[in-house]
């Protein structure tokens, strides 16, 4: 699968408004914490996030 520069672009603009990539105070971007899981032992920790319409 092919992906052109200007899909690429709109995927990472619409993951920055939705939080899952952010930017740290040295204008640098990563991947938000709270989305990679967590190997404890034998078991995988994830994180579940709830977005709830008022």
């Amino acid at each position: 699968m092919k992906m052109g520069l200007d899909n690429l672009c709109r995927y990472l603009n619409r993951f920055k408004e939705k939080g899952i990539i952010l930017k740290n105070k040295y204008n640098e971007y990563h991947i938000n914490k709270a989305l990679i899981p967590v190997i404890i032992g034998d078991r995988v920790q994830t994180t579940i996030i709830l977005k709830l319409n008022k």
